[in-house]
């Protein structure tokens, strides 16, 4: 049952004070103020108006409110006052009470007189008042309650003295109102001068006041020391009002007013028509016994083409991607795709695989160094999706050298591929990428970011691929060549060294040795073998070694002894290289946490805490944090990475 009696109490009490004798306050006789409009993208609209002025006498009948939507009057409106509603809403009020020495007297009498009054009016209506005074500090002395006589209490118990800290009393007030996220939270100020004290400035209280959606309102006593223009703008920002009374006796009717803005709100639904249009023109007109007032609102609308009352199609709700599992599918679907793409982009026909493992034998002996025969298609090549595709990249013009130093590091990495191949694989899986992202979470940004990761990746996997390659190559290398003195001692020419080496070791050394020894007993001579092996690995220990057997070739010596004596310097130098690695452990551990940290931290704040992280973004000042904090990591990185890198 609604609260008839309470509120028609409420009603009488407030009309009373506006006619006390000498208390009366100018006040129009019909405002109307817009607090909130929430516009779903069904139709559903819900609108919170306050509605007060002097010839309001109870409620406000639903006959008297009209809505517009761009012009247009809206049909079937519901009306119901904001604390009368089936789940009302919790009106959070902290009021604000200067103490500074220039109240003392009969300005802190007048308005503790006028807080009493508030208190009695809308605490009865479920409002929750708390209480902050400031002085020289602003302290919360009663946090937000329904106990009126608590309020009372501390309000006789306030003494003036000091100097105004109106700022900070208005940070102590949001940072109050935190801590009801649901509720509709407002401040009322009394005060009669201009902020002398606090250490925030203005910009920090309104931004504060915004943060938390909590609207101030102003009863400024006019004096000579008042700073109307502040006061007027920490109103004006936060959707608040500004009263202003010249005189103690007009206190009581400022109060009044502020809280007839509370008590009477009221909440309008209805639904709308389906619009095009971006933003609404919202305007809620009241017509009461011949006043009328109106307000006016531009508000986003998500609306776009959808039929009220008309379902949306399956699969074109980007938010059904919020939902764990499906999030989750639609990640798992994503993979799947990629991995057919690659299978699809790599896997031959089958009715070629003779012919493809013939031309695959056929270019590595016909192979040196960069040149790759046009003749010869690879396993990439080889599937018709990617012909063309692979075609197309081989005309593109390219920087000079891109494709050899590319063919290179892929040769290097022992992967069958050539170069155009690997890049038509990288740009196909981020187009494919972006392009699936983008609409699975109809977001562009997102599609452009994931398909520039997948096309990176290939490129980072490949860097890895060379260096591990590598540094098996140079550990494996003094056992290699302690083999290679072994057969020469025992008898054995260089080119059945060779073949033991083949026979006896471990990728990568096997391969590669397999490789100079087909290229020999092709014709091709043994040193030229040896140097494109050397080129192709990447290794400078090793080209030290092909230039001692090269020498040795030419000039003559014992070629056994002399790897003997290369095998034991590379096994020292391997040695020391184990030392360094354990010494430096350290610094690397810290550098990779010191790099890692703040994008882990970032990450887990933008899980949590996604609005308090954005002001790094939205905010010029935040953007210039950012762009120092990237541009100190990276000479931090660079400066950890000289400390840490010790060439042997």
């Amino acid at each position: 049952m609604r609260p008839v009696p309470r509120r028609l109490l409420v009603a009488v009490l407030l009309a009373a004070l506006a006619v006390v004798p000498g208390l009366a306050f100018a006040q129009d006789a019909l405002t109307v103020s817009i607090r909130e409009a929430v516009l779903d993208d069904d139709g559903t609209t819900t609108v919170t108006v306050s509605i007060t002025g002097s010839g309001i006498e109870g409620e406000v009948p639903a006959s008297a409110i009209t809505v517009f939507e761009d012009g247009v009057e809206v049909e079937g409106l519901e009306v119901t006052p904001l604390l009368d509603t089936d789940d009302p809403q919790q009106v959070v009020v902290t009021l604000l009470l200067d103490v500074s020495g220039s109240t003392e007297g009969d300005p802190i009498a007048g308005a503790v007189a006028a807080a009493n009054a508030f208190v009695d009016a809308v605490v009865p209506q479920g409002v929750s008042v708390g209480l902050v005074t400031f002085g020289d500090t602003a302290q919360l002395v009663v946090p937000p309650t329904n106990d009126a006589a608590q309020v009372q209490a501390a309000l006789a118990g306030v003494e003036a003295a000091g100097e105004t800290s109106l700022y900070d009393a208005v940070l102590v007030a949001a940072n109050t109102a935190q801590n009801f996220p649901d509720a509709q939270s407002s401040v009322v100020v009394f005060s009669d001068g201009a902020d002398t004290a606090s250490t925030a400035t203005l910009d920090g209280a309104v931004a504060a006041a915004q943060t938390v959606a909590t609207s101030v309102s102003t009863v400024a006593l006019q004096t000579s020391e008042l700073d109307t223009g502040a006061l007027q703008r920490l109103a004006q920002a936060t959707g608040g009002e500004l009263f202003t009374v010249d005189s103690t006796a007009s206190l009581a009717g400022a109060f009044q007013t502020v809280a007839q803005t509370l008590v009477g709100q009221y909440v309008i639904t209805y639904t709308a028509t389906p619009t095009e249009s971006p933003d609404i023109d919202l305007t809620v007109a009241v017509d009461v016994d011949g006043t009328t007032a109106e307000d006016t609102a531009v508000v986003a609308s998500p609306r776009g083409d959808v039929s009220v009352g008309e379902p949306r199609a399956v699969g074109t709700d980007p938010s059904v991607f919020t939902e764990p599992v499906v999030l989750w599918g639609a990640l798992i679907m994503a993979f799947v795709g990629l991995v057919l793409f690659l299978v699809v982009l790599l896997v031959p026909r089958g009715d070629r695989r003779v012919a493809r493992t013939l031309q695959r034998g056929l270019r590595v002996y016909s192979r040196g160094g960069d040149d790759t025969p046009t003749d010869a298609a690879t396993r990439l090549s080889q599937a018709n999706v990617t012909q063309s595709a692979v075609r197309l990249i081989e005309r593109i013009p390219k920087p000079e050298g891109y494709d050899e130093a590319l063919q290179l590091k892929i040769d290097r990495a022992g992967w069958p591929l050539r170069s155009s191949e690997f890049t038509a694989a990288r740009i196909g899986g981020g187009v494919l990428a972006a392009v699936l992202f983008g609409v699975l979470f109809a977001n562009t940004i997102l599609g452009v970011v994931i398909g520039i990761a997948v096309a990176i990746t290939p490129g980072v996997v490949l860097g890895v691929r060379v260096t591990n390659r590598q540094k098996k190559f140079e550990s494996q290398m003094p056992d290699t060549l302690q083999l290679i003195a072994g057969a020469l001692k025992a008898g054995y020419g260089i080119l059945q060294a060779i073949d033991t080496v083949v026979k006896e070791s471990d990728e990568p050394t096997a391969g590669e040795y397999n490789r100079v020894l087909t290229e020999a007993r092709l014709g091709l001579p043994l040193e030229d073998s040896l140097e494109s092996m050397a080129q192709r690995v990447g290794s400078d220990d090793f080209r030290w070694v092909v230039v001692a057997i090269n020498i040795q070739r030419r000039v003559g010596g014992n070629l056994a002894e002399l790897l003997e004596t290369v095998s034991e310097t590379l096994r020292e130098r391997e040695m020391v290289r184990r030392q360094i690695s354990s010494l430096s452990a350290e610094g690397r551990l810290s550098a990779a946490i010191l790099t890692g940290l703040p994008f882990v931290i970032g990450g887990y704040l933008f899980l949590v805490n996604r609005e308090y992280l954005s002001l790094l973004f939205e905010r010029t000042i935040g953007q210039l944090f950012l762009a120092a904090a990237v541009l100190l990591m990276m000479i931090g990185v660079f400066w950890m990475r000289k400390l840490i890198d010790i060439d042997v």
